[in-house]
C-alpha cells in the first residue's frame, strides 16, 4: 500500500532532524446497535489539529514549532487557500516562533535524483493572512 502524504511528511521530517508526530485523528460516529445494520454514508470524520494541522514538529535546540498540512502537490494551492481562510492558522502564525507549512508530494514516472516521489514546501507567513483580529475596543490590527 502506498504511503499517504502525512506518512511521507512524518518520515521526511524525522530524517531531517525534526521531532515530529501526527496530530490528525479519526473521530468515529459510533457503532451501530447489535442487530442493526450500519447506515449508508461515512462512519466518521478526520479532524486536524486546531482544524488545520496534520503534523506537529520541532527541532531540538532550535526555536520554533512547526505545524504541517500534508497533501499532494496538485492540491497545495487549495490547502493554502483553506489555511488562509482559517482563523486558528492566522493566530498560530501571528505568534513568535510558530511556523506553518504545506508540504506537497508528487510521484514521477521516472526517478529524479534517484527518487520516485519528491516534495515541495510552501511556507505561510503572517503577512499572507488578510483577515485582521479585532482588539478589545473593536479596532482591527491592520
Amino acid at each position: 500500500m502506498p504511503e499517504s502524504p502525512t506518512q511521507r511528511t512524518l518520515k521526511h521530517l524525522r530524517e531531517s532532524g525534526w521531532i515530529a508526530d501526527v496530530t490528525e485523528r479519526w473521530v468515529s460516529f459510533g457503532t451501530p446497535k447489535p442487530g442493526k445494520p450500519r447506515k449508508p454514508g461515512p462512519s466518521g470524520v478526520r479532524k486536524d489539529l486546531f482544524g488545520f494541522g496534520d503534523v506537529l514538529a520541532f527541532k531540538p535546540d532550535s526555536p520554533g514549532v512547526l505545524i504541517v498540512q500534508a497533501t499532494s502537490t496538485a492540491n497545495m494551492s487549495a490547502r493554502v487557500a483553506k489555511l488562509l481562510a482559517n482563523d486558528n492558522a492566522r493566530v498560530w502564525v501571528s505568534q513568535p516562533d510558530r511556523l506553518l507549512a504545506v508540504i506537497g508530494w508528487r510521484r514521477y514516472a521516472k526517478a529524479l535524483d534517484g527518487k520516485w516521489v519528491r516534495l515541495t514546501w510552501r511556507w505561510l507567513t503572517k503577512e499572507e493572512f488578510k483577515v485582521a483580529v479585532p482588539d478589545a475596543a473593536g479596532k482591527d490590527d491592520r
